[in-house]
C-alpha cells in the first residue's frame, strides 16, 4: 500500500468443535475444501478497509501510487466524504470521492476522472514524481475547499502563534486539518549575533539524503541542524553583509506528517541516490 498501510480486519471463522474435525477428516477431499477458510471470503461488511486496484495504463504508477496512499488515511476519506455531504465540491475532490467510493464497494477501478485532470499538468507519455502529483493533488483539493481568498500575509508576524492563526483564517479545508504544518526559520548574524524569524506553513518535509544518512532519523536530524547559508546575509540590523547561520523548527506537527527523500542530486550533474534508507514501522518520534 505504498506506506499508507491500512489495518485490514478479517472476519475469521471460528474453529470447529472436535467431534466436528474428526467427521470432516473422514468427508472427501472436495467437502472438506469447501469447508476451508481460503473458500470463506469475507464479505465488504467483514473489511475495514480492502486496498482495492487501480489499472496502471502508461506511466500512471506516479498517481496510483498517491491514491492507494491516500486511501489508507481514514481521516482523510472520511473528511472528503463530509465535505461532499456539505454540498458542491470541485473536479479533484469529486474524483477522488468516486475512487472513496469504489473502495467502500470493494470495486476495482481505473481512476479514469483524475487522471485526465492530471492530464493538465502531467504529460501521459512521460515518467514523474509521485511527491510532486501529491502536492498538486492536495493544493487542488485544498483550494477547492476555502472559498475565501487568503490576503497578503504580512512582511513579519510577532511569533508562530499569530502567524498560524492568519494561516488558519483563510485554510480551513480537510487538507489543512491533517496535513498543514508549521516551520520557522531562524537566522543568525555572525556579524552582530541578531536573529531573525520567519514562519512558514508546509504540507511536507523534504529530507535530504547523502552517503552518512543511514536512516531516516538520520535525515531529519540533517534536515534541522544548523547550516551555514552559502551567500551572504544582508543584516537589518548591523545594515552589513555577512555570513549566516540559519536552522529549522517544527512549530505545528501536523496529524498526518508526509516525509520527503530527495533522491534526485541535481548538482555537479543530475543523477538518482538509490541508497538504502532504514525507517522505523511502528513509531517515529520527533522529540528533540
Amino acid at each position: 500500500m505504498y506506506g499508507a498501510s491500512p489495518e485490514v480486519k478479517l472476519k475469521v471463522p471460528e474453529p470447529e468443535p472436535k467431534t466436528a474435525q474428526r467427521t470432516t477428516r473422514r468427508t472427501s477431499t472436495t467437502s472438506s475444501r469447501k469447508g476451508s477458510y481460503s473458500e470463506q471470503r469475507p464479505t465488504a461488511r467483514d473489511l475495514k478497509s480492502r486496498p482495492i486496484g487501480i489499472s496502471n495504463e502508461l506511466y500512471f504508477c506516479y498517481l496510483n501510487a498517491v491514491a492507494q496512499a491516500l486511501m489508507g488515511i481514514e481521516c482523510f476519506t472520511e473528511g472528503l466524504i463530509e465535505r461532499n455531504k456539505a454540498g458542491k465540491v470541485g473536479p479533484y475532490t469529486k474524483a477522488f470521492i468516486e475512487l472513496i467510493k469504489d473502495q467502500k464497494i470493494g470495486r476495482d477501478t481505473n481512476a479514469k476522472s483524475l487522471k485526465l485532470l492530471a492530464l493538465d499538468t502531467f504529460n501521459h507519455n512521460d515518467q514523474h514524481d509521485a511527491h510532486e502529483f501529491l502536492l498538486h493533488l492536495l493544493s487542488n483539493i485544498q483550494e477547492e475547499a476555502c472559498s475565501t481568498k487568503p490576503k497578503e500575509a504580512p512582511a513579519e508576524f510577532a511569533d508562530a502563534e499569530s502567524a498560524w492563526s492568519f494561516y488558519k483564517k483563510y485554510h480551513n479545508s480537510v487538507i489543512d486539518e491533517l496535513f498543514a504544518g508549521q516551520i520557522s526559520s531562524r537566522v543568525t548574524c555572525d556579524n552582530c549575533n541578531s536573529v531573525s524569524y520567519s514562519y512558514d506553513p508546509t504540507m511536507d518535509l523534504s529530507l535530504p539524503l547523502n552517503n552518512r544518512n543511514r536512516s531516516l532519523d538520520d535525515c531529519i536530524s540533517s534536515y534541522f541542524k544548523p547550516e551555514e547559508l552559502p551567500d551572504l546575509y544582508n543584516c537589518e540590523k548591523c545594515k552589513k553583509s555577512a555570513k549566516a547561520v540559519k536552522k529549522f523548527s517544527l512549530e505545528k506537527m501536523p496529524r498526518v506528517l508526509v516525509l520527503h527523500l530527495k533522491r534526485f542530486q541535481m548538482f555537479p550533474k543530475k543523477k538518482k541516490i538509490s541508497d538504502f534508507v532504514s525507517f522505523p514501522v511502528d513509531s517515529l518520534s520527533l522529540r528533540k
